[in-house]
């Protein structure tokens, strides 16, 4: 990658990614853990939210492997 990329200013894109798709996953899981909200939200709105936990999950773990290979 080097000489291609600017490695430093790519792994620091990488990173404040990874902190957007935690805080997206971290928000998600609050709200389904949150018996109310499964209780009151309608079906569509907690699929959604289960999905956002799924989709962010994937997004971390794509965005960790970047970064490790940024490493290198």
């Amino acid at each position: 990658f080097r000489g291609v990329i600017d490695v430093d200013t790519e792994r620091e894109r990488v990173r404040r990614r990874i902190g957007e798709a935690r805080s997206a996953l971290e928000q998600a899981e609050r709200k389904l853990a949150n018996p109310s909200f499964r209780r009151r939200a309608p079906a569509e709105v907690v699929a959604r939210e289960e999905a956002r936990v799924s989709e962010s999950g994937r997004l971390l773990r794509t965005l960790s492997e970047q970064l490790d290979s940024l490493e290198i």
